[in-house]
């Protein structure tokens, strides 16, 4: 469920949400099948659920916003064409009117927040060899790195350190290999163990969250069937 999510087009709130209902409709159906107290401990704190379905709503309405803005700026077009929609864009926004304040001071922000990127909004679509966007940037940097480890042989571009995930290695140049396996060595059967006992958790909680991520509807339904089996 700790999805962070890809904003602004793929926000981590709006998922959980949608999944937690997801989850209260597979429960409510799998108490339905085969009463339980546990599922009935549980569909009571799912049960917060419906107190945000209007929330949910109006932040969705907002989100509509922004998926517009985006619908606008992935054009294929000149930088005129693309200025010309985003202003007719701002103008929309501008006669917007909403009660609630905090809906207000979303339109304010997405009106500032472009205002502030509008200088450099558009040179891309005029120079194309400029990345567009924060993702098309670091993929543009990882094609430098890789050049770079291809140039110079080295596992990693960052000097001395490399990063694998929640992993961090230091090398150091001046230690040989045999004084490397040394070290090694001197390092307790026991303490491998248990850390090697750990990694290998991390990495089995990390392969069940893309698993889940990949097909959480299917998760779900291969439980519910599992627990129709029960009830027969």
């Amino acid at each position: 469920m700790q999805d962070d999510g890809c904003y602004p087009l793929e926000p981590g709130g709006l998922k959980l949400y949608r999944r937690l209902t997801t989850i209260q409709q597979s429960l409510d159906l799998d108490n339905k099948v085969h009463p339980d107290l546990e599922l009935a401990k549980l569909l009571r704190k799912l049960s917060i659920v419906d107190t945000l379905k209007l929330q949910y709503r109006r932040i969705k309405r907002l989100y509509k916003l922004v998926f517009e803005a985006n619908s606008i700026l992935k054009q294929d077009a000149s930088s005129e064409k693309v200025q010309a929609d985003m202003l007719l864009y701002f103008e929309k926004l501008t006669k917007l009117h909403f009660k609630r304040q905090e809906e207000r001071a979303s339109i304010c922000n997405i009106l500032r927040f472009t205002a502030s990127y509008w200088e450099g909004l558009f040179h891309h679509y005029d120079h194309r060899e400029i990345p567009r966007t924060n993702n098309d940037l670091e993929r543009f940097n990882r094609k430098l790195k890789i050049a770079h480890r291809k140039t110079t042989g080295r596992a990693s571009c960052q000097s001395y350190i490399v990063r694998y995930g929640a992993y961090v290695a230091l090398l150091d140049d001046s230690v040989s290999e045999a004084q490397m396996l040394v070290k090694i060595r001197s390092v307790e059967y026991s303490d491998f163990r248990q850390y090697f006992g750990e990694i290998r958790s991390f990495r089995c909680r990390l392969s069940f969250k893309r698993c889940l991520s990949e097909d959480f509807n299917g998760f779900l339904c291969a439980l519910e069937k599992e627990w129709a089996k029960i009830a027969v």
